[in-house]
C-alpha cells in the first residue's frame, strides 16, 4: 500500500471528505491526484492534512511501515535484550555486525555511532574499558549537533556516566535550553527524566552535593508528572541517598520503603538494580 493509498483509507473510513483534509490549505484535485499515486505532496502539506483527520504523524509512519520497527528501534531492542541477559559475546557481535553494516547501506556515522552506544556498555556493565577516543566521539557528536531527537537523547543517556561531571552538567544545563523543542513529544520526555534522574544518582556518587542539588531542583521544576509514577519513586530514592549521603542516616529506611514499594509493584528488576547501586553509594558515603 503505497503512502497516498493508506491516507486516503483513514481519511474516507473516518467520514472526512477530500475538502475537509485539505482544511483550505491546498487544492482538493492535488490530495485526490496524491491518494491515487498520480503525485507527491509536500511534507508539510502531508503533516497538515493528518492533523485534519486526526491521525498522529509518528502512528501514520508505523503503519505505513507495516507495523515494522525503525532500524533505530531494531538497534534499541536488540541492545536491551543482550544487556538484560548479561550477555557480552551477543553485544560484541552486535557490534561487529554494525560495523558490517555500513558497506551494505552506506549510513556511516549511523552505525559508527551504534557501535560506540555498545562500548559505553560494555564499559558501564562488563568493565570493558571505552577507550578515551571512543567517547570523544561521541562527545563531538553531542557537541556539533545543535538539534537533539531522541536519538542523540538515547546516546547521552547511555553514555552519561563516562562523562566528566562539568561537562555532563554543561549538556544537561543545554538540554534545559531545548525543552520547549524536546519536551513536545512523550518518549523525549521520558528520556529527559531518565537523563537528569542519572545525573543525580552520579552527581551524589561522586559526592558532588551542588552539582545534585542543582539536578534535584530541575528535576522538580520540569518534571512533575504525577502519571510518571516511577519516575517519581526513583526521584525519591535518589533523595533519601542524597540526605543520607549528606549526614541524615535516617533516610536509610525511606530508601529500604522506597525498595519495597518497587517490589509491591511488580518492578523486582528495578529494585534488584537500585537496591545494588544505592547500596554502593552508601558504603562511599559512611
Amino acid at each position: 500500500m503505497h503512502i497516498g493509498e493508506l491516507f486516503s483509507m483513514f481519511r474516507k473510513e473516518r467520514g472526512i471528505t477530500l475538502k475537509e483534509a485539505t482544511g483550505n490549505q491546498f487544492s482538493t484535485s492535488m490530495l485526490s491526484r496524491f491518494e491515487n499515486g498520480q503525485t507527491d505532496i509536500s511534507a508539510e502539506k502531508l503533516f497538515q492534512a493528518l492533523d485534519n483527520i486526526y491521525l498522529d504523524p509518528e502512528e501514520f509512519l508505523h503503519l505505513l511501515r507495516g507495523f515494522h520497527m525503525s532500524d533505530f528501534q531494531r538497534f534499541q531492542m536488540q541492545v536491551n535484550r543482550y544487556r538484560d541477559n548479561k550477555d557480552m559475546d551477543a553485544l560484541l557481535r552486535l557490534q561487529e555486525e554494525e560495523a558490517q553494516a555500513i558497506t551494505k547501506d552506506g549510513k556511516k556515522q549511523y552505525h559508527r555511532l551504534n557501535q560506540l552506544v555498545i562500548s559505553t556498555i560494555l564499559d558501564e556493565d562488563f568493565g570493558k574499558k571505552m577507550p578515551r577516543a571512543e567517547l570523544k566521539e561521541v562527545e563531538d557528536y553531542l557537541f556539533k549537533n545543535g538539534v537533539w531527537g531522541q536519538y542523540e537523547l538515547y546516546i547521552f543517556v547511555r553514555s552519561i556516566n563516562l562523562f566528566p561531571s562539568d561537562l555532563m552538567v554543561t549538556y544537561c544545563r543545554e538540554l534545559l535550553h531545548r525543552m520547549d523543542f524536546l519536551d513536545k513529544h512523550y518518549n523525549n520526555r521520558l528520556l529527559m527524566h531518565s537523563i537528569f534522574l542519572t545525573a543525580l544518582f552520579i552527581s551524589i556518587e561522586r559526592r558532588r552535593f551542588s552539582d545534585a542539588q542543582y539536578f534535584e531542583k530541575q528535576i522538580n521544576q520540569y518534571f512533575d508528572d504525577d502519571r510518571e509514577l516511577y519516575l517519581r519513586i526513583v526521584l525519591k530514592l535518589a533523595q533519601a541517598t542524597l540526605e543520607y549521603c549528606q549526614g541524615g542516616t535516617e533516610a536509610k529506611q525511606e530508601i529500604d520503603d522506597l525498595i519495597e514499594t518497587l517490589i509491591k509493584l511488580d518492578a523486582s528488576d528495578f529494585a534488584q538494580y537500585y537496591r545494588r547501586e544505592i547500596d554502593k553509594i552508601l558504603q562511599n558515603c559512611k
